[in-house]
């Protein structure tokens, strides 16, 4: 009889061990599971941040400024990737139709309230950018050189403004700065993309609107 109760006893610590290895378990899984949903929610919500932070500019019309911006923001990006690091470098291409140069526009205003915008005219010698098809990475055109990247994050000049009367008329000549010009031009977002890897933009695309399209 006392060996049987003996035997009880062990066999009741080692179902209380066995129940409480079993529980020790099933909580160390549960917060482990816990915080794996915890990272999965902070991936996801990094993942869409960084997305939002380039999809705001994809848009149907913008200025230059805000193609500067991304260039700028995909710069800064691509520059702070080390080697074999997962995320892909975000390339950017450009679409220009026209040389950009610093430029005059005169308006007169006659006697009688008329006025009359002349046509921007390029100063000779002053081309800072040419039209063509431009990448930050050269993937997918021509590769923005140092000179390039240099125009967009160099401070303008001021713009000018000088007047004169001739006779009757009164002529205003506004002088623009390459880089005023392409901040005032329209451009538009034709394509974006994303890594098959991690879902991150890796890709954007913009194109200059001609004023015959707006």
């Amino acid at each position: 009889m006392e060996n049987a109760s003996k035997a009880l006893l062990i066999a009741g610590g080692i179902l209380i061990a066995i129940i409480t290895m079993s529980l020790i378990v099933l909580v160390f899984n549960s917060i482990s599971g816990v915080a794996e949903e915890q990272d999965r929610k902070l991936e996801t919500e990094q993942l869409q941040t960084f997305n939002k932070s380039y999809e705001a500019y994809d848009k149907t019309r913008m200025y230059g400024t805000d193609v500067i911006t991304v260039i700028n923001k995909a710069m800064y990006y691509n520059g702070g990737l080390i080697p074999n690091d997962e995320n892909e470098p975000i390339d950017i291409k450009l679409v220009i139709n026209q040389n950009f140069a610093t430029t005059t526009v005169k308006e007169k205003t006659y006697s009688n309230g008329d006025k009359e915008i002349g046509d921007p005219v390029p100063t000779d010698g002053t081309v800072e950018l040419s039209a063509g098809e431009y990448s930050l990475l050269g993937s997918n055109g021509t590769a923005m050189n140092a000179d390039m990247v240099s125009f967009f994050n160099e401070t303008p000049l001021e713009d000018e403004v000088e007047s004169e009367r001739d006779g009757n008329t009164i002529v205003v000549t506004y002088t623009y700065s390459a880089l005023s010009n392409f901040k005032r031009a329209i451009f538009e977002c034709t394509g974006i993309d994303y890594s098959e890897e991690n879902g991150r933009v890796n890709y954007m695309e913009f194109r200059q609107i001609d004023p015959d399209e707006e």
